[in-house]
């Protein structure tokens, strides 16, 4: 790659930063809603062509910080020395509540991106935030080790987790208040963890 190719990438990078960071303040403070491209647009000072260059649809720009928020997840949940899988399954529940009750009024729309009727939406969302990711070595231990009921159904048991996640998120303000999401979070761990763990002999 040429000198010039990798100013024009990290200028398009910073750009796209600069977007979602300008979003994430309107969305907390305006509500999705009422906030238009425009207004991105003008609170990062591009013209809205060039924001709708970077992300086709409003939505798209949750799905990314939807992606950052993963990534998150992935690192408060690090923190804590794990015990037990189950104990770090916990670990997630707890971090993505964090999140969750930090951006309350974001985080139940980023959920709804994962769980969009139109299928290339849902794509995009699962593609984007790669949320499996945070489960898929959990899952291979437990397997490894001889403690799932059915190795082959892996993949499954993640998207499992995900869908029980989403589920809460997309609920949560709603169905039961926000500072509930920890417990409900961790009841979901519980019922994954009775459907798919092979009780201990």
């Amino acid at each position: 790659m040429s000198a010039v190719a990798g100013l024009r990438d990290l200028k398009k990078e910073r750009a796209r930063g600069a977007i979602v960071d300008a979003a994430i303040r309107l969305f907390e403070q305006r509500g999705i809603d009422a906030t238009s491209m425009d207004d991105i647009a003008r609170a990062v000072r591009l013209s809205r062509a060039t924001v709708f260059n970077y992300f086709p649809y409003k939505e798209a720009i949750l799905v990314e910080i939807g992606a950052r928020f993963v990534v998150e997840i992935a690192e408060q949940a690090s923190i804590h020395r794990r015990r037990s899988a189950r104990r770090a399954l916990y670990d997630l529940a707890d971090a993505v509540a964090t999140i969750a009750e930090r951006h309350a009024n974001v985080v139940p729309y980023i959920a709804r991106e994962m769980t969009h009727p139109d299928p290339a939406r849902r794509r995009y969302a699962a593609d984007r935030m790669q949320y499996p990711r945070l489960y898929e070595s959990l899952l291979e231990e437990l397997a490894r080790g001889g403690a799932l009921r059915a190795r082959s159904r892996l993949e499954s048991y993640g998207r499992q987790l995900v869908d029980l996640t989403t589920g809460a998120l997309v609920r949560a303000g709603q169905d039961f208040p926000v500072d509930a999401l920890r417990a409900e979070l961790r009841a979901n761990v519980d019922v994954f963890w009775e459907g798919a763990v092979a009780p201990m002999e």
